[in-house]
Parts: C-alpha cells; sequence; structure tokens
C-alpha cells in the first residue's frame, strides 16, 4: 500500500517500507533467486495429484504454509539454470511417520514394480493400516511429477505393488512412502531410479 508491505505472519502484523531504489545483486544472489523461482514452479505443478495435502499437513505441524514446507525441504534439489539438479534429494513426501527400514524394490514389468519392507520395527505415530504410495517423475518431463496409477499394500503386510502411468519412456525417479488412513499423516520418502 504506498510504499509500505504489510505481511502477515504467525498471527503477527508486520509493516516494512519499499526500497525506493533497486538494490544490485551479485551472481550468488540471482543464483539463489533463479533455484527458489524453479523450487516455487516445480510446487505449483502439483496441481492436481496428491502431493499438496502432504506439504499442507507437514505446514500445520510446523507452523509454516505448505509452500514454505516445500521450500525448506526441497530448495537444494534445484539449479539456478531452472531445472532439477538432484533427484535424490527431492522430497514428493515428509512427515512424522517413519519409513520402514529394508525397503526393496524390484521390477516386475515395464510400469509395474514389486516393493518390500521389514514390519518389525513402527514408530510411535506408525500403524499397521498405513498405505503404500508412489510418485514419479521422467526426464524427459521434469516439471511434470506424476502419482502412480496403482500403488497396494500396507505396512503391515510388508509388500506391495506399484503401476506407473502407460506410455512413458526413459528414466524413471520413484519415490515411495506411506500416509496414515485418514491422510493427516505421511513418512518421508525413498527414493529410486
Amino acid at each position: 500500500m504506498g510504499n509500505l508491505v504489510y505481511c502477515y505472519n504467525n498471527g503477527t502484523w508486520y509493516v516494512r517500507r519499499r526500497p525506493v531504489k533497486k538494490i544490485t545483486q551479485s551472481a550468488k544472489q540471482q543464483a539463489l533467486r533463479n533455484r527458489f523461482k524453479t523450487c516455487i514452479a516445480f510446487y505449483h505443478a502439483l496441481n492436481g495429484i496428491l502431493m499438496k495435502p502432504i506439504w499442507k499437513e507437514l505446514g500445520k505441524l510446523t507452523h509454516l504454509t505448505g509452500l514454505n514446507a516445500f521450500i525448506q525441504t526441497n530448495i537444494l534439489s534445484f539449479s539456478p539454470e531452472r531445472s532439477v539438479k538432484n533427484y535424490e534429494r527431492l522430497h514428493f513426501s515428509a512427515g512424522v511417520l517413519k519409513l520402514p527400514m529394508d525397503f526393496k524394490i524390484e521390477k516386475t514389468d515395464d510400469e509395474e514394480f514389486m516393493v518390500s519392507w521389514n514390519t518389525e520395527w513402527m514408530g510411535t505415530h506408525d500403524a499397521a493400516t498405513d498405505q503404500l504410495y508412489a510418485g514419479a517423475i521422467y526426464d524427459d518431463e521434469p516439471f511434470r511429477p506424476r502419482f502412480a496409477e496403482s500403488a497396494t499394500g500396507s505396512r503391515a503386510e510388508g509388500k506391495g505393488i506399484i503401476r506407473l502411468p502407460k506410455g512413458y519412456s526413459g528414466h524413471c525417479h520413484l519415490y515411495c512412502y506411506f500416509a496414515s488412513e485418514n491422510r493427516k499423516y505421511y513418512s518421508e520418502d525413498k527414493y529410486f531410479r
């Protein structure tokens, strides 16, 4: 409003004056700004798939917005050249549920994978009914993340099947995670290439 900028954060209003002249940025600052823009663009690409609720729920637990929770977790996964720099560092999911130990994957055909895990160890929020979910990113379309066509298996079963969307080729980056029955709690994800 005028030359004042108002911000509302964690129940408090803040106001500051807008800078009068444009501040020149160093090469490092410009690179960080480009990385930040890329991270936000990727987050907006999540529209329509079941990832945004994960970050929204995590944001509630950490007193952040879903966007800020996603940025805090994933900004280092993107490059200043506006691309995904490190798929292994990128996360589809994060939260309070524990990821089972000895998580393994085996390809059964072009679109189907058999996954297995150890059922002996569970955390305080974990339940036998936690369901397996998976997301995928293909090398030829890195800013078009997809949800697995189907993922079956509960934490107690110790195994499941993931079926990916048909018609895509190239390397697939697969992210497996668990969600509680009511989809209020999520685990971090396990990355496979």
